[in-house]
């Protein structure tokens, strides 16, 4: 039986795809707002599901955890 005290967000979440992503490709989330081009703000309203997922800046979040955007080489800018 499932628990429905359990996040009832959609599965998996936002947060914790990005989490999974950081953790496999070893990196930060500074380098994956980077790659995204998205700045604080908008990456802390993506995680907090604020920013819609058809916006321009979510779209660009998702293709860098598909591996479609690549992360830039570390010391780039």
């Amino acid at each position: 039986v499932a628990d429905s005290s359990a996040n009832p967000q959609r599965d998996p979440t936002r947060e914790s795809r990005l989490q999974e992503f950081k953790k496999r490709r070893r990196t930060t989330i500074t380098a994956i707002m980077q790659a995204a081009d998205v700045h604080e703000p908008q990456m802390r309203q993506w995680r907090k599901d604020r920013l819609p997922e058809d916006s321009r800046m979510s779209l660009r979040i998702e293709d860098v955890l598909a591996g479609k955007t690549p992360l830039k080489p570390t010391g780039s800018f």
